[in-house]
């Protein structure tokens, strides 16, 4: 996450749960001197993502309409994670919940709309409505930063 810059392309997951490439946009948040409490969620395909208690992901038997907060994830709670060996989403259940004060603070919002694929799990910068809403206008704030180089 340190490395991500505007621009990248980066794997993440359509709400109907399809993979495909994504392009990160100027708004997302990169904060490495930063430091915060994290909820630390381990899945059952020994996947470890730190999330701050307000990061969404999306949770349940489909991806990726509802979304929940890490501070609201339950054990046996389904999310969504993505092996690297054949690129495909599964619903996996949270085995372990721990906590972590840490440094860095990463929230990349996607030009498309997709859900960022954070250490092999979908993640999201906001609410589904506001993932909605910022799929129509990302786009062309995107555009206009590209344009005139002031963003």
């Amino acid at each position: 996450m340190e490395e991500l810059k505007v621009s990248d392309s980066i794997l993440s997951a359509t709400e109907d749960g399809v993979l495909k490439f994504d392009t990160v946009s100027s708004l997302s948040i990169v904060k490495l001197a930063e430091q915060s409490f994290f909820v630390v969620l381990v899945t059952a395909d020994n996947k470890t993502l730190e999330l701050t208690p307000d990061h969404h992901l999306p949770v349940g038997e489909t991806c990726c309409a509802t979304l929940m907060k890490a501070k609201d994830v339950a054990l046996g709670q389904l999310v969504w994670t993505v092996s690297s060996s054949d690129y495909n989403g599964v619903a996996t259940p949270i085995v372990e919940i721990k906590s972590n004060y840490a440094r860095g603070l990463h929230s990349p919002v996607l030009v498309h709309g997709g859900f960022p694929i954070v250490q092999g799990v979908v993640t999201s910068f906001d609410s589904i409505r506001m993932v909605k809403i910022a799929s129509y206008f990302v786009p062309l704030w995107h555009k206009l930063c590209s344009w005139t180089g002031i963003c």
